[in-house]
Protein backbone atom coordinates (compact mmCIF):
# COMPACT_ATOMS: atom_id res chain seq x y z
CA UNK A 1 0.00 0.00 0.00
CA UNK A 2 1.41 3.40 -0.96
CA UNK A 3 0.27 6.86 -0.02
CA UNK A 4 0.74 9.93 -2.16
CA UNK A 5 2.78 12.56 -0.36
CA UNK A 6 2.35 15.44 -2.79
CA UNK A 7 0.98 18.58 -1.13
CA UNK A 8 -2.59 19.36 -2.18
CA UNK A 9 -3.21 21.85 -4.98
CA UNK A 10 0.48 21.93 -5.85
CA UNK A 11 1.38 24.26 -2.99
CA UNK A 12 5.04 23.54 -2.21
CA UNK A 13 6.99 25.74 0.17
CA UNK A 14 3.92 27.42 1.64
CA UNK A 15 2.35 24.09 2.46
CA UNK A 16 5.58 22.86 4.07
CA UNK A 17 5.68 26.05 6.12
CA UNK A 18 2.16 25.41 7.43
CA UNK A 19 3.03 21.80 8.23
CA UNK A 20 6.15 22.93 10.14
CA UNK A 21 4.12 25.57 11.97
CA UNK A 22 1.68 22.90 13.16
CA UNK A 23 4.59 20.79 14.43
CA UNK A 24 6.16 23.81 16.11
CA UNK A 25 2.87 24.59 17.87
CA UNK A 26 2.62 21.03 19.20
CA UNK A 27 6.18 21.22 20.49
CA UNK A 28 5.58 24.57 22.18
CA UNK A 29 2.42 23.35 23.90
CA UNK A 30 4.16 20.19 25.12
CA UNK A 31 7.52 21.55 26.30
CA UNK A 32 7.22 25.34 26.33
CA UNK A 33 7.77 25.85 30.06
CA UNK A 34 9.32 28.97 31.56
CA UNK A 35 13.12 29.04 31.53
CA UNK A 36 15.32 27.81 32.99
CA UNK A 37 14.53 24.26 31.91
CA UNK A 38 15.84 21.31 33.86
CA UNK A 39 19.22 21.41 32.08
CA UNK A 40 19.27 25.02 30.86
CA UNK A 41 20.37 26.24 34.29
CA UNK A 42 23.34 23.90 33.82
CA UNK A 43 24.41 24.43 30.22
CA UNK A 44 23.54 28.04 29.35
CA UNK A 45 25.56 29.63 32.20
CA UNK A 46 28.41 27.34 31.15
CA UNK A 47 28.11 28.60 27.57
CA UNK A 48 28.07 32.22 28.74
CA UNK A 49 31.19 31.70 30.85
CA UNK A 50 33.03 30.03 27.97
CA UNK A 51 32.70 33.20 25.89
CA UNK A 52 32.59 35.73 28.75
CA UNK A 53 35.09 34.88 31.49
CA UNK A 54 33.82 37.78 33.63
CA UNK A 55 30.53 35.95 34.19
CA UNK A 56 30.59 34.22 37.62
CA UNK A 57 34.37 34.56 37.60
CA UNK A 58 34.96 33.37 41.17
CA UNK A 59 36.68 30.02 40.49
CA UNK A 60 33.60 27.88 39.88
CA UNK A 61 34.73 24.27 39.36
CA UNK A 62 32.02 23.50 36.81
CA UNK A 63 32.33 26.66 34.74
CA UNK A 64 36.08 26.21 34.49
CA UNK A 65 35.95 22.50 33.60
CA UNK A 66 36.27 20.94 30.14
CA UNK A 67 33.53 21.98 27.68
CA UNK A 68 32.17 18.72 26.24
CA UNK A 69 29.49 20.37 24.09
CA UNK A 70 31.61 22.88 22.25
CA UNK A 71 29.26 23.71 19.37
CA UNK A 72 26.18 24.21 21.56
CA UNK A 73 28.23 26.46 23.84
CA UNK A 74 29.39 28.39 20.80
CA UNK A 75 25.80 29.01 19.74
CA UNK A 76 24.34 29.91 23.14
CA UNK A 77 27.46 31.72 24.35
CA UNK A 78 27.43 34.17 21.49
CA UNK A 79 23.78 35.03 22.08
CA UNK A 80 24.61 35.45 25.78
CA UNK A 81 26.97 38.30 24.89
CA UNK A 82 23.95 40.40 23.97
CA UNK A 83 20.96 38.99 25.83
CA UNK A 84 19.94 37.94 29.34
CA UNK A 85 20.01 34.23 30.09
CA UNK A 86 16.22 33.82 29.83
CA UNK A 87 16.23 35.50 26.42
CA UNK A 88 19.10 33.25 25.33
CA UNK A 89 17.06 30.24 26.36
CA UNK A 90 14.05 31.33 24.31
CA UNK A 91 16.13 32.25 21.25
CA UNK A 92 17.97 28.94 21.26
CA UNK A 93 14.77 27.00 21.99
CA UNK A 94 12.98 28.56 19.04
CA UNK A 95 15.91 27.87 16.73
CA UNK A 96 16.15 24.24 17.84
CA UNK A 97 12.36 23.76 17.68
CA UNK A 98 12.25 25.22 14.15
CA UNK A 99 15.03 22.85 13.11
CA UNK A 100 13.17 19.99 14.78
CA UNK A 101 9.90 20.85 13.01
CA UNK A 102 11.53 20.89 9.58
CA UNK A 103 13.41 17.67 10.37
CA UNK A 104 10.21 16.03 11.54
CA UNK A 105 8.40 16.94 8.32
CA UNK A 106 11.31 15.59 6.28
CA UNK A 107 11.31 12.33 8.24
CA UNK A 108 7.54 11.90 7.87
CA UNK A 109 7.73 12.38 4.12
CA UNK A 110 10.63 9.96 3.83
CA UNK A 111 8.70 7.38 5.90
CA UNK A 112 5.64 7.87 3.64
CA UNK A 113 3.50 8.75 6.63
CA UNK A 114 0.21 10.30 5.45
CA UNK A 115 -0.14 13.99 6.07
CA UNK A 116 -3.30 13.89 8.19
CA UNK A 117 -1.70 11.61 10.75
CA UNK A 118 1.62 13.43 11.25
CA UNK A 119 0.55 15.81 14.04
CA UNK A 120 -1.09 12.90 15.86
CA UNK A 121 2.06 10.79 15.54
CA UNK A 122 4.27 13.64 16.77
CA UNK A 123 2.11 14.20 19.84
CA UNK A 124 2.03 10.45 20.48
CA UNK A 125 5.82 10.28 20.22
CA UNK A 126 6.28 13.07 22.74
CA UNK A 127 3.86 11.43 25.18
CA UNK A 128 5.35 7.96 24.75
CA UNK A 129 8.84 9.26 25.51
CA UNK A 130 7.61 11.35 28.42
CA UNK A 131 5.74 8.51 30.13
CA UNK A 132 7.33 5.40 28.62
CA UNK A 133 11.05 6.06 28.96
CA UNK A 134 13.38 3.76 30.86
CA UNK A 135 16.35 6.01 31.66
CA UNK A 136 14.98 9.54 31.61
CA UNK A 137 15.75 10.61 28.04
CA UNK A 138 13.90 13.32 26.11
CA UNK A 139 14.40 14.64 22.57
CA UNK A 140 12.77 18.08 22.47
CA UNK A 141 12.50 20.64 25.25
CA UNK A 142 14.82 23.19 26.81
CA UNK A 143 18.01 24.14 25.02
CA UNK A 144 21.16 22.07 25.25
CA UNK A 145 23.37 20.19 22.80
CA UNK A 146 20.95 17.34 22.15
CA UNK A 147 18.19 19.83 21.30
CA UNK A 148 20.19 20.40 18.10
CA UNK A 149 21.56 16.87 17.75
CA UNK A 150 18.18 15.12 17.55
CA UNK A 151 16.78 17.37 14.78
CA UNK A 152 19.99 16.90 12.77
CA UNK A 153 19.64 13.16 13.29
CA UNK A 154 16.10 13.28 11.89
CA UNK A 155 17.45 14.84 8.70
CA UNK A 156 19.98 12.02 8.62
CA UNK A 157 17.37 9.32 9.19
CA UNK A 158 15.19 10.81 6.46
CA UNK A 159 18.15 10.44 4.09
CA UNK A 160 18.66 6.85 5.30
CA UNK A 161 15.04 5.99 4.46
CA UNK A 162 15.58 7.43 0.97
CA UNK A 163 18.86 5.50 0.45
CA UNK A 164 20.79 8.79 0.19
CA UNK A 165 23.64 7.47 2.30
CA UNK A 166 26.27 10.07 1.50
CA UNK A 167 23.93 12.83 2.64
CA UNK A 168 22.85 10.74 5.64
CA UNK A 169 26.41 10.46 6.97
CA UNK A 170 26.84 14.23 6.76
CA UNK A 171 23.67 14.86 8.79
CA UNK A 172 24.42 12.14 11.34
CA UNK A 173 28.02 13.31 11.69
CA UNK A 174 26.69 16.81 12.39
CA UNK A 175 24.42 15.38 15.09
CA UNK A 176 27.43 13.65 16.69
CA UNK A 177 29.40 16.91 16.49
CA UNK A 178 26.78 18.66 18.62
CA UNK A 179 26.27 15.75 21.02
CA UNK A 180 28.77 12.87 20.65
CA UNK A 181 26.76 10.37 22.72
CA UNK A 182 23.38 11.03 21.08
CA UNK A 183 24.83 11.23 17.59
CA UNK A 184 27.20 8.32 18.19
CA UNK A 185 24.48 5.81 19.07
CA UNK A 186 22.32 6.94 16.14
CA UNK A 187 25.28 6.53 13.79
CA UNK A 188 25.78 2.97 15.06
CA UNK A 189 22.10 2.18 14.41
CA UNK A 190 22.36 3.62 10.90
CA UNK A 191 25.54 1.63 10.28
CA UNK A 192 23.64 -1.57 11.08
CA UNK A 193 21.01 -0.71 8.46
CA UNK A 194 23.70 0.31 5.97
CA UNK A 195 25.49 -3.04 6.35
CA UNK A 196 22.25 -4.97 5.94
CA UNK A 197 21.09 -3.04 2.87
CA UNK A 198 24.39 -2.49 1.05
CA UNK A 199 25.31 -6.10 0.44
CA UNK A 200 27.61 -5.56 -2.52
CA UNK A 201 31.09 -4.25 -1.76
CA UNK A 202 30.89 -1.87 -4.71
CA UNK A 203 27.83 -0.23 -3.15
CA UNK A 204 29.67 0.37 0.11
CA UNK A 205 32.79 1.70 -1.57
CA UNK A 206 30.75 4.31 -3.42
CA UNK A 207 29.48 5.62 -0.08
CA UNK A 208 32.79 5.76 1.78
CA UNK A 209 33.36 9.42 0.94
CA UNK A 210 30.17 10.44 2.76
CA UNK A 211 31.06 8.21 5.70
CA UNK A 212 34.53 9.76 6.00
CA UNK A 213 33.11 13.28 5.71
CA UNK A 214 30.57 12.53 8.42
CA UNK A 215 33.30 11.17 10.68
CA UNK A 216 35.44 14.28 10.25
CA UNK A 217 32.47 16.53 11.00
CA UNK A 218 31.64 14.48 14.10
CA UNK A 219 35.17 14.89 15.42
CA UNK A 220 34.73 18.67 15.58
CA UNK A 221 32.55 18.16 18.64
CA UNK A 222 33.67 14.71 19.75
CA UNK A 223 37.35 15.57 20.17
CA UNK A 224 36.81 18.18 22.95
CA UNK A 225 34.59 15.66 24.75
CA UNK A 226 37.16 12.87 24.41
CA UNK A 227 39.96 15.04 25.79
CA UNK A 228 38.03 15.36 29.05
CA UNK A 229 38.01 11.59 29.43
CA UNK A 230 41.70 11.31 28.61
CA UNK A 231 42.93 12.28 32.07
CA UNK A 232 43.42 9.74 34.87
CA UNK A 233 40.18 8.16 36.04
CA UNK A 234 41.47 7.33 39.53
CA UNK A 235 42.79 9.68 42.21
CA UNK A 236 43.37 7.86 45.46
CA UNK A 237 40.24 5.86 46.33
CA UNK A 238 37.98 7.95 44.07
CA UNK A 239 37.12 6.85 40.52
CA UNK A 240 35.57 9.46 38.23
CA UNK A 241 33.70 6.75 36.31
CA UNK A 242 32.15 5.33 39.47
CA UNK A 243 31.19 8.80 40.69
CA UNK A 244 29.52 9.45 37.33
CA UNK A 245 27.77 6.09 36.92
CA UNK A 246 26.87 5.06 40.47
CA UNK A 247 26.77 8.28 42.52
CA UNK A 248 25.58 11.18 40.38
CA UNK A 249 23.72 9.71 37.38
CA UNK A 250 22.64 6.14 38.17
CA UNK A 251 19.06 6.99 37.14
CA UNK A 252 20.36 7.46 33.57
CA UNK A 253 23.25 5.01 33.47
CA UNK A 254 22.89 2.08 35.85
CA UNK A 255 19.98 -0.30 35.07
CA UNK A 256 20.18 -2.06 38.44
CA UNK A 257 18.99 1.20 40.04
CA UNK A 258 16.11 1.96 37.67
CA UNK A 259 12.70 2.17 39.35
CA UNK A 260 10.31 -0.72 38.78
CA UNK A 261 7.71 1.68 37.40
CA UNK A 262 10.19 2.73 34.72
CA UNK A 263 10.77 -0.88 33.72
CA UNK A 264 7.00 -1.38 33.53
CA UNK A 265 6.41 1.76 31.46
CA UNK A 266 9.27 1.08 29.05
CA UNK A 267 8.30 -2.60 28.84
CA UNK A 268 4.75 -1.66 27.85
CA UNK A 269 6.00 0.60 25.07
CA UNK A 270 8.45 -2.07 23.90
CA UNK A 271 5.75 -4.74 23.88
CA UNK A 272 3.56 -2.47 21.74
CA UNK A 273 6.54 -1.90 19.46
CA UNK A 274 7.09 -5.65 19.03
CA UNK A 275 3.41 -6.29 18.34
CA UNK A 276 3.31 -3.60 15.66
CA UNK A 277 6.45 -5.06 14.07
CA UNK A 278 4.91 -8.54 13.96
CA UNK A 279 1.84 -7.32 12.12
CA UNK A 280 3.74 -4.86 9.89
CA UNK A 281 6.69 -6.85 8.53
CA UNK A 282 4.53 -9.33 6.53
CA UNK A 283 2.79 -6.37 4.96
CA UNK A 284 6.08 -4.72 4.04
CA UNK A 285 7.38 -8.01 2.66
CA UNK A 286 4.31 -8.62 0.53
CA UNK A 287 4.55 -5.09 -0.83
CA UNK A 288 8.10 -5.39 -2.09
CA UNK A 289 9.13 -9.02 -2.48
CA UNK A 290 8.33 -11.46 -5.21
CA UNK A 291 10.39 -14.24 -3.69
CA UNK A 292 8.88 -16.05 -0.74
CA UNK A 293 10.23 -18.68 1.57
CA UNK A 294 13.76 -17.31 1.80
CA UNK A 295 14.79 -15.49 4.95
CA UNK A 296 17.41 -13.39 3.18
CA UNK A 297 14.96 -12.29 0.53
CA UNK A 298 12.37 -11.39 3.17
CA UNK A 299 14.90 -9.35 5.12
CA UNK A 300 16.20 -7.53 2.06
CA UNK A 301 12.76 -6.78 0.71
CA UNK A 302 11.60 -5.45 4.07
CA UNK A 303 14.65 -3.22 4.35
CA UNK A 304 13.97 -1.75 0.94
CA UNK A 305 10.88 -0.03 2.31
CA UNK A 306 11.25 3.19 4.34
CA UNK A 307 9.26 1.82 7.26
CA UNK A 308 11.36 -1.33 7.23
CA UNK A 309 14.54 0.71 7.57
CA UNK A 310 13.02 2.68 10.41
CA UNK A 311 12.09 -0.53 12.22
CA UNK A 312 15.67 -1.76 11.79
CA UNK A 313 17.03 1.46 13.32
CA UNK A 314 14.77 1.03 16.36
CA UNK A 315 15.69 -2.64 16.75
CA UNK A 316 19.37 -1.65 16.67
CA UNK A 317 18.71 0.91 19.42
CA UNK A 318 17.01 -1.79 21.52
CA UNK A 319 19.99 -4.11 21.02
CA UNK A 320 22.30 -1.33 22.22
CA UNK A 321 20.22 -1.07 25.40
CA UNK A 322 20.29 -4.84 25.79
CA UNK A 323 24.09 -4.74 25.54
CA UNK A 324 24.16 -2.06 28.25
CA UNK A 325 22.00 -4.19 30.53
CA UNK A 326 24.23 -7.22 29.88
CA UNK A 327 27.39 -5.25 30.71
CA UNK A 328 25.90 -4.16 34.02
CA UNK A 329 24.60 -7.63 34.83
CA UNK A 330 27.75 -9.57 33.93
CA UNK A 331 30.02 -7.00 35.54
CA UNK A 332 28.05 -7.28 38.77
CA UNK A 333 28.23 -11.08 38.74
CA UNK A 334 32.00 -11.13 38.30
CA UNK A 335 32.61 -8.27 40.73
CA UNK A 336 34.00 -5.78 38.19
CA UNK A 337 32.06 -2.64 39.05
CA UNK A 338 35.12 -0.61 38.09
CA UNK A 339 34.88 -1.81 34.49
CA UNK A 340 31.09 -1.50 34.48
CA UNK A 341 31.33 2.14 35.58
CA UNK A 342 33.73 3.02 32.77
CA UNK A 343 31.52 1.42 30.12
CA UNK A 344 28.16 2.62 31.44
CA UNK A 345 29.18 6.29 31.22
CA UNK A 346 28.09 6.29 27.58
CA UNK A 347 24.30 6.24 28.17
CA UNK A 348 23.45 2.89 26.59
CA UNK A 349 19.69 3.41 27.10
CA UNK A 350 19.48 6.93 25.70
CA UNK A 351 18.75 6.23 22.03
CA UNK A 352 16.25 3.41 22.59
CA UNK A 353 14.28 5.69 24.93
CA UNK A 354 13.65 7.87 21.86
CA UNK A 355 13.82 5.49 18.89
CA UNK A 356 11.44 2.79 20.15
CA UNK A 357 8.63 5.29 20.97
CA UNK A 358 9.29 7.05 17.66
CA UNK A 359 8.81 3.92 15.56
CA UNK A 360 5.92 2.75 17.75
CA UNK A 361 4.11 6.02 17.07
CA UNK A 362 5.03 5.87 13.38
CA UNK A 363 3.75 2.31 12.99
CA UNK A 364 0.57 3.12 14.86
CA UNK A 365 -0.06 6.09 12.58
CA UNK A 366 0.77 4.00 9.53
CA UNK A 367 -1.75 1.31 10.50
CA UNK A 368 -4.44 3.82 11.35
CA UNK A 369 -3.89 5.34 7.93
CA UNK A 370 -4.31 1.93 6.27
CA UNK A 371 -7.82 1.69 7.69
CA UNK A 372 -8.67 5.30 6.89
CA UNK A 373 -8.24 5.62 3.12
CA UNK A 374 -10.63 4.65 0.37
CA UNK A 375 -8.16 2.58 -1.60
CA UNK A 376 -4.52 1.97 -2.08
CA UNK A 377 -2.56 4.51 -4.06
CA UNK A 378 -4.97 7.37 -3.29
CA UNK A 379 -3.82 10.71 -1.96
CA UNK A 380 -4.15 11.88 1.63
CA UNK A 381 -7.39 13.66 0.65
CA UNK A 382 -9.29 10.45 -0.06
CA UNK A 383 -10.43 9.48 3.42
CA UNK A 384 -13.35 7.07 3.85
CA UNK A 385 -16.23 7.90 6.24
CA UNK A 386 -15.01 5.16 8.58
CA UNK A 387 -11.50 6.56 8.31
CA UNK A 388 -12.73 10.07 9.06
CA UNK A 389 -14.43 8.80 12.22
CA UNK A 390 -11.25 6.99 13.23
CA UNK A 391 -9.21 10.11 12.54
CA UNK A 392 -11.45 12.34 14.66
CA UNK A 393 -11.58 9.85 17.55
CA UNK A 394 -7.81 9.37 17.50
CA UNK A 395 -7.18 13.11 17.51
CA UNK A 396 -9.68 13.53 20.31
CA UNK A 397 -8.08 10.86 22.49
CA UNK A 398 -4.47 11.88 22.00
CA UNK A 399 -5.43 15.55 22.09
CA UNK A 400 -7.03 15.02 25.49
CA UNK A 401 -3.89 13.25 26.74
CA UNK A 402 -1.79 16.07 25.32
CA UNK A 403 -3.95 18.65 27.10
CA UNK A 404 -3.59 16.85 30.42
CA UNK A 405 0.18 16.70 29.85
CA UNK A 406 0.24 20.42 29.05
CA UNK A 407 -1.69 21.20 32.22
CA UNK A 408 0.79 19.21 34.29
CA UNK A 409 3.77 20.98 32.68
CA UNK A 410 2.46 24.54 32.48
CA UNK A 411 3.40 25.59 36.00
CA UNK A 412 4.45 29.13 36.83
CA UNK A 413 7.63 27.78 38.43
CA UNK A 414 10.36 26.83 35.91
CA UNK A 415 11.38 23.15 35.83
CA UNK A 416 14.86 23.93 37.17
CA UNK A 417 13.35 25.33 40.39
CA UNK A 418 10.80 22.62 41.18
CA UNK A 419 13.34 20.39 42.93
CA UNK A 420 14.12 23.23 45.32
CA UNK A 421 10.42 23.59 46.14
CA UNK A 422 10.02 19.88 46.81
CA UNK A 423 13.02 19.56 49.13
CA UNK A 424 12.68 21.40 52.41
CA UNK A 425 14.51 20.58 55.60
CA UNK A 426 13.24 19.30 58.94
CA UNK A 427 13.38 22.57 60.85
CA UNK A 428 10.50 25.07 61.01
CA UNK A 429 11.76 28.60 60.44
CA UNK A 430 11.68 30.52 63.71
CA UNK A 431 14.43 33.11 63.33
CA UNK A 432 11.89 35.84 62.72
CA UNK A 433 8.13 36.14 62.39
CA UNK A 434 7.62 37.10 58.77
CA UNK A 435 4.19 37.02 57.23
CA UNK A 436 3.72 35.05 54.04
CA UNK A 437 2.90 37.22 51.04
CA UNK A 438 -0.12 36.67 48.83
CA UNK A 439 0.90 35.32 45.42
CA UNK A 440 0.09 32.64 42.89
CA UNK A 441 3.74 31.59 43.23
CA UNK A 442 5.00 29.47 46.15
CA UNK A 443 6.53 31.57 48.90
CA UNK A 444 9.74 29.53 48.84
CA UNK A 445 10.21 30.30 45.13
CA UNK A 446 9.61 34.02 45.75
CA UNK A 447 12.20 33.88 48.53
CA UNK A 448 14.67 32.18 46.20
CA UNK A 449 14.31 34.85 43.52
CA UNK A 450 14.59 37.58 46.14
CA UNK A 451 17.80 36.30 47.72
CA UNK A 452 19.40 35.74 44.30
CA UNK A 453 18.47 39.28 43.23
CA UNK A 454 20.09 40.63 46.41
CA UNK A 455 23.27 38.65 45.73
CA UNK A 456 23.43 39.85 42.13
CA UNK A 457 23.07 43.48 43.23
CA UNK A 458 25.18 43.49 46.42
CA UNK A 459 28.07 41.02 46.10
CA UNK A 460 31.27 41.21 44.04
CA UNK A 461 31.03 39.64 40.59
CA UNK A 462 34.07 37.45 41.37
CA UNK A 463 32.74 36.24 44.72
CA UNK A 464 32.59 32.50 45.50
CA UNK A 465 29.61 31.06 47.37
CA UNK A 466 28.71 28.06 49.49
CA UNK A 467 25.14 27.32 48.44
CA UNK A 468 22.35 24.87 49.47
CA UNK A 469 22.39 21.48 47.81
CA UNK A 470 18.70 21.42 46.91
CA UNK A 471 18.79 24.07 44.21
CA UNK A 472 20.25 24.21 40.73
CA UNK A 473 19.67 27.74 39.48
CA UNK A 474 21.96 29.87 41.66
CA UNK A 475 24.25 30.77 38.75
CA UNK A 476 21.22 31.50 36.57
CA UNK A 477 19.70 34.10 38.89
CA UNK A 478 22.55 35.32 41.10
CA UNK A 479 25.23 34.97 38.39
CA UNK A 480 27.94 34.14 40.93
CA UNK A 481 30.31 31.19 41.25
CA UNK A 482 29.66 28.26 43.60
CA UNK A 483 32.07 26.05 45.50
CA UNK A 484 30.02 23.12 44.24
CA UNK A 485 26.53 22.43 42.87
CA UNK A 486 24.90 19.01 42.87
CA UNK A 487 23.43 19.61 39.41
CA UNK A 488 26.60 21.00 37.86
CA UNK A 489 28.70 17.87 37.62
CA UNK A 490 31.67 18.44 35.24
CA UNK A 491 32.52 16.15 32.33
CA UNK A 492 36.29 15.63 32.61
CA UNK A 493 37.75 13.06 35.01
CA UNK A 494 39.86 15.37 37.16
CA UNK A 495 37.01 17.84 37.72
CA UNK A 496 34.52 15.04 38.47
CA UNK A 497 36.78 13.77 41.26
CA UNK A 498 37.16 17.26 42.72
CA UNK A 499 33.40 17.78 42.40
CA UNK A 500 32.83 14.59 44.42
CA UNK A 501 35.23 15.70 47.16
CA UNK A 502 33.47 19.05 47.44
CA UNK A 503 30.01 17.48 47.38
CA UNK A 504 30.96 15.21 50.26
CA UNK A 505 32.60 18.03 52.21
CA UNK A 506 29.54 20.29 51.87
CA UNK A 507 26.91 17.61 52.48
CA UNK A 508 24.39 18.64 55.15
CA UNK A 509 25.68 17.25 58.48
CA UNK A 510 23.77 14.52 60.30
CA UNK A 511 23.56 13.43 63.91
CA UNK A 512 24.44 10.00 65.32
CA UNK A 513 21.00 8.70 64.26
CA UNK A 514 21.44 9.79 60.65
CA UNK A 515 19.04 12.73 60.88
CA UNK A 516 19.84 16.14 59.47
CA UNK A 517 21.28 18.64 61.93
CA UNK A 518 22.29 22.28 61.63
CA UNK A 519 25.72 23.49 60.64
CA UNK A 520 27.88 24.57 63.55
CA UNK A 521 29.66 27.90 63.22
CA UNK A 522 33.12 26.34 63.36
CA UNK A 523 32.18 23.90 60.57
CA UNK A 524 31.12 26.71 58.26
CA UNK A 525 34.29 28.67 59.03
CA UNK A 526 36.42 25.60 58.28
CA UNK A 527 34.72 25.19 54.89
CA UNK A 528 35.12 28.88 54.11
CA UNK A 529 38.84 28.65 54.88
CA UNK A 530 39.28 25.47 52.85
CA UNK A 531 37.77 26.96 49.70
CA UNK A 532 38.73 30.63 50.30
CA UNK A 533 35.09 31.59 50.28
CA UNK A 534 33.63 34.65 52.07
CA UNK A 535 29.97 34.12 51.31
CA UNK A 536 27.56 31.47 52.62
CA UNK A 537 23.95 31.05 51.52
CA UNK A 538 21.96 28.84 53.92
CA UNK A 539 18.59 27.18 53.48
CA UNK A 540 16.84 28.08 56.73
CA UNK A 541 14.70 24.95 56.67
CA UNK A 542 17.92 22.96 57.19
CA UNK A 543 19.23 25.27 59.94
CA UNK A 544 17.38 25.52 63.24
CA UNK A 545 19.46 28.46 64.51
CA UNK A 546 21.64 31.10 62.82
CA UNK A 547 25.42 30.57 62.95
CA UNK A 548 27.54 33.11 64.85
CA UNK A 549 28.58 34.95 61.69
CA UNK A 550 27.77 38.34 60.23
CA UNK A 551 24.28 38.16 58.72
CA UNK A 552 23.98 40.16 55.51
CA UNK A 553 20.47 39.09 54.53
CA UNK A 554 17.58 39.22 55.38
CA UNK A 555 17.64 42.49 57.30
CA UNK A 556 14.23 44.16 57.52
CA UNK A 557 13.21 41.97 54.59
CA UNK A 558 10.66 39.16 54.45
CA UNK A 559 12.50 35.96 53.56
CA UNK A 560 11.64 32.90 55.60
CA UNK A 561 13.58 30.47 53.42
CA UNK A 562 17.14 31.70 52.90
CA UNK A 563 19.81 33.70 54.70
CA UNK A 564 23.26 35.04 53.77
CA UNK A 565 26.27 35.09 56.08
CA UNK A 566 29.67 36.67 55.56
CA UNK A 567 33.07 35.38 56.66
CA UNK A 568 35.57 38.22 56.81
CA UNK A 569 39.08 38.03 55.41
CA UNK A 570 40.39 38.33 58.95
CA UNK A 571 38.64 35.12 59.91
CA UNK A 572 39.68 33.39 56.68
CA UNK A 573 43.33 34.20 57.30
CA UNK A 574 43.32 33.31 60.99
CA UNK A 575 44.89 30.08 62.22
Amino acid sequence: MAFSDRPPNGTGFGFLAVECLVSLTIVFLCVGSLPPGINESHYIPKAKHVWDASFASGNDIFLQSNDSHFLASLLAGNFAKWFELSSVAWICRILSWLLFSVGWCRLCRAAELPLLWRPLVLLSWILLVRYGHLAGEWFVGGFEAKAIAYPLAMFGLAAVLQDRWKVAWIWLGSAAAFHPVVGGWIVISALAVWILTSIEASQRRSQYSGLIAGFLIAMIGAWPALTGLGSADQEGPISAAQVHSFFRLPHHLCPRTFDSERWLAAGTVFASFLYLIVITIPTLYSRSANEKGRYGAALQSTLQSPMGKLIAVAIASALISLAGWAIDRVGTLIGRDDLVAKLMRFYWFRWSDVAVPLVTAMLLGWWLARFSFVAEGRSTKDVSPKGLTLLVCSYGLVGMLGFLHWKSESELVPPADRWMLQRTGPFPVNWQNAAASDSRLPKRYIDWLAVCDWIKANSPTDSLWITPKHQQSFKWYAQRAEVVSWKDVPQDNHSIIEWYRRTEALAQPRDANGRYRSWETNELIALAKQYRCNWILLDRTYQDKPPLLECKYPINIDNRSFAIFYVSDTVLNSK
